[in-house]
């Protein structure tokens, strides 16, 4: 079959452009694939975060047939009509910002008899206004299948498919053993340590954990690595306000591919007291590299694997508890998986995209 697929891609950081690489990559094997990346995403105003490529040195590359600017939607005239004949249009969504060239392809996809699939990451953001939630549903609803990431919405009108997030580590680097990773990152290796991985945002509640450690008897570490977003001063206030520096260490940067599998080599335990979401690429790096989660009671955010404990979300002394039970009993660690959801991913897309196809 002959494929488009339209998602950032490396050199774009985080998660759906490794995510957007890989799919890419692993749809190429079995089809002839268009690939529409992009050249610009976001207008800096709108994204808080840094839009400076990937710093990562070991990157997955992949052939980027077309660029799109996501400002300039003449680039999008200029690539539909170079656009030979195809038998699926694929499109990913996680965003609303996304919603004009959405609409743009949809409209010209149905002109032309292409049906399209859309790949949900969610239906809005986490800490997004709950009208957008009304655009999303609209926008989904324009694709004449759905494989959603995570969970669906109840009764979805259209041919639909859920899966778990894949596993992202293909690009990743050999771990090191856990007293090489405490070594690089300074941490002794008789230190408990709690990991809190990813884009540092307000939704994702880390705070909790926070307020968790300074009721704890126990001396446990985090680690918090990531990027922050408009949130340093709130967290950092936190901590001095707990006395908690010396138990806490902040590596506010982008991680880069060869060095994630450090911090998770070096951790006890991954922490996700996600506020809100329905995914988490954090979850599935920590079950492929064998270190067990706690998550906040959010359906579907752990993926596949169960974790330790599902805790209500800010319930600090619900998280308190959880976390001392963890260090104060024997835990056996998992081993690493052999994560096969790629396969399960590919294979729905065939299903829909048979199923749809005229």
């Amino acid at each position: 079959m002959r494929m488009v697929l339209i998602t950032p891609t490396v050199p774009h950081r985080g998660g759906i452009a490794q995510f957007g690489t890989l799919l890419a990559l692993q749809l190429g094997q079995s089809h002839q694939l268009i690939t529409w990346g992009f050249s610009r995403l976001y207008p800096d105003w709108l994204f808080p975060g840094s839009t400076a490529p990937d710093p990562s040195q070991h990157t997955l590359s992949h052939t980027v047939d077309t660029w799109l600017d996501g400002l300039n939607p003449f680039s999008w005239w200029r690539a539909w009509r170079t656009l030979p004949h195809v038998d699926l249009i694929i499109w990913q969504w996680w965003t609303p910002f996304w919603l004009p060239l959405i609409w743009f392809i949809t409209w010209q996809a149905r002109r032309r008899g292409i049906p399209t699939l859309a790949i949900c990451h969610q239906l809005i953001e986490p800490d997004a206004a709950t009208w957008q939630a009304q655009l999303a549903v609209w926008a989904m609803r324009r694709a004449n299948a759905v494989l959603f990431l995570g969970s669906a919405p109840a009764n979805w009108p259209t041919p639909h498919r859920t899966i778990h997030l894949p596993s992202l580590t293909g690009f990743m680097v050999t771990s090191p053993t856990k007293a090489i990773a405490r070594q690089q990152l300074h941490i002794a290796e008789t230190t408990p340590v709690v990991l809190n991985f990813g884009f540092v945002r307000d939704y994702k509640g880390l705070d909790t954990v926070i307020h968790a450690m300074a009721r704890s008897a126990i001396p446990y570490h985090l680690v918090i690595a990531g990027e922050w977003w408009p949130l340093r001063t709130d967290i950092r206030h936190l901590i001095d306000q707990y006395t908690l520096s010396a138990r806490i260490r902040i590596h506010d940067h982008y991680i880069p591919n060869e060095q994630v599998a450090t911090y998770f080599a070096a951790a006890d335990l991954v922490v996700l007291p996600y506020r809100s979401g329905t995914v988490s690429g954090v979850a599935a790096l920590a079950h492929q590299f064998g270190v067990p989660i706690m998550t906040s009671d959010i359906p579907s955010l752990a993926g596949s694997i169960p974790p330790i404990a599902r805790l209500p979300a800010d319930d600090v002394q619900a998280w308190r508890q959880a976390l001392d039970r963890f260090f104060l009993q024997p835990y056996t660690a998992i081993p690493r998986t052999v994560d096969d959801g790629w396969c399960t991913c590919i294979h729905a897309i065939n299903v829909l995209s048979h199923e749809i196809h005229p």
